[in-house]
């Protein structure tokens, strides 16, 4: 799996927790489709994803056959496969990957390469989960061994559809079966999970309000196995390579303005020309009067898990970072045929995440009524 998310910043962390190459070898008796039986021996290989020297080794009464990852470059792969037949005959060595394939004399020195990205030719990947098939040629008998990768379709989580509340996090809807494994953050192990069906949007709740957790959404791809020609099942990271994301969620507690101060404002108008309707009716030309001002606003009391202040006027919105006593919302504007001296309303709200210059998980608001000119307001 490749886009799986997009850059979350400031709260939101993404988190290594075990790297590939710490896998330990694994040892299968499993039976061919054809009725052979042969042993299975994988190192450094988690089931689906390569890293430099991931090597897989097929025994039978006839031959082994091994296959070692010499060079992960990006997405391309390169194995050195070797063959050592027990009995004599004229075997041949045939690796096919994403539709393609090539046919060595079992005496040669092979190399084969596979590009494991799904973006090279989307057109060839009919499933999420892929194989690089080594299959063994004697005549009539084919026997196939394999290695699982898994590719997806742009089954990635943007920023803007986690949803955050006091107790529940929420990922969007999936096209599989998914788990949630979820923790506090700084657990050592992940002691609870929720399953969800195929199209179900992945809402974690009876979670704690203004708490830090992390959470690994998994999801579980039915497939065939050409080893064994058996429907089997696995359960991946939906996020490549282990990774978790660190969310707080929203903070139960309004915030405690002790002042509004309107400062360095300006008047002045704006004209905006008339233009056609949707509906094919005329709107004339409007001029109206407008303000640009500084809004300085004091809190107390501020909660630790606050990453920042989010404040609303009418339709327009401002976040200000961080966790103050004082937060200064910068070139403010308002347009109305009358300005100078309104009374408006600002509803302000702690955020628990900071995703760029963006809010996420925002708690019960507090409202406060300012005049547009000079002064400060309780």
């Amino acid at each position: 799996m490749k886009k799986l998310l997009s850059m979350l910043l400031a709260t939101i962390m993404i988190v290594c927790a075990l790297p590939i190459s710490a896998h330990a070898a694994t040892t299968q008796n499993l039976v061919s489709p054809t009725g052979v039986s042969f042993t299975k021996t994988t190192d450094k290989y988690d089931g689906f994803n390569f890293v430099q020297g991931t090597t897989a080794t097929w025994t039978t009464r006839e031959y082994s056959l091994k296959a070692t990852a010499t060079s992960v470059s990006g997405s391309k792969v390169t194995f050195a496969v070797t063959f050592n037949p027990n009995v004599e005959a004229n075997y041949q060595i045939r690796c096919v990957a994403n539709g393609f394939g090539d046919t060595f004399n079992a005496t040669d020195n092979i190399t084969y390469t596979v590009d494991t990205d799904p973006e090279v030719d989307p057109g060839r990947y009919q499933s999420e989960v892929q194989f690089i098939q080594f299959k063994v040629i004697n005549g009539s008998q084919e026997d196939v061994y394999a290695l699982m990768y898994l590719v997806t379709k742009d089954a990635k989580f943007e920023d803007s559809t986690i949803k955050v509340g006091k107790t529940s996090v929420s990922f969007p809807a999936q096209g599989y079966d998914s788990i949630v494994q979820y923790r506090v953050k700084g657990a050592k192990e992940w002691k609870s999970k929720k399953s969800f069906s195929r199209g179900s949007t992945l809402n974690i709740t009876g979670l704690k309000a203004g708490t830090s957790y992390e959470f690994l959404p998994l999801f579980k791809y039915v497939y065939d196995n050409p080893e064994t020609g058996k429907k089997e099942a696995v359960v991946d990271y939906a996020l490549h390579g282990y990774k978790y994301y660190s969310i707080t969620t929203a903070i139960d507690k309004k915030p405690q303005v002790t002042s509004v101060k309107i400062g360095k404002i300006k008047y002045g108008k704006q004209t905006i020309n008339g233009y056609w309707e949707s509906d094919g009716d005329w709107h004339p030309t409007e001029t109206f009067n407008t303000a640009t001002y500084t809004m300085t606003v004091k809190v107390k009391n501020v909660p630790k898990n606050a990453k920042g202040l989010y404040l609303k006027i009418g339709g327009s919105t401002y976040y200000a970072k961080g966790k103050k006593t004082t937060y200064t919302f910068k070139n403010m504007t308002y347009r109305d045929r009358v300005v100078k001296g309104k009374q408006l309303k600002a509803t302000f709200a702690y955020s628990s995440n900071s995703v760029g210059n963006n809010p996420l998980g925002l708690g019960p608001s507090k409202t406060v009524k300012y005049k547009l000119k000079t002064g400060t307001y309780k």
